[in-house]
């Protein structure tokens, strides 16, 4: 399903925020009721727009029109001191690799 699609079955539009999305997505599932055919499509729909805005999240992109995901690190302002190493959030694509990891292994 491509990312256009996804907005036009959830009812939404490109810059609506990711919040709003999940929240539409929830109504339409609860909703649907019995309809397991219907629940899967939004949940595709909901799926393809999460892992479009985790790209652009990797990629370190701009959401919207200012927001920054939160693992960008900021700016630093004029005299504020380097932030050690540890103290970086972990980038999403490692804790995904993680994640999976573990779901791997407890299926074995």
């Amino acid at each position: 399903m491509s990312p256009q699609e996804a907005y036009e079955l959830l009812g939404v539009e490109e810059n609506t925020k990711f919040e709003q999305i999940m929240s539409v997505k929830n109504k339409l599932v609860s909703k649907a009721g019995n309809d397991v055919g219907r629940k899967s499509q939004l949940e595709t729909a909901y799926d393809t727009l999460l892992m479009q805005a985790m790209q652009k999240r990797i990629a370190g992109k701009v959401a919207g029109q200012s927001v920054r995901f939160a693992d960008v690190p900021k700016r630093r302002a004029a005299g504020q001191r380097e932030l050690e190493e540890s103290q970086l959030p972990a980038s999403l694509l490692e804790l995904l690799l993680a994640a999976q990891h573990k779901v791997g292994s407890e299926l074995t």
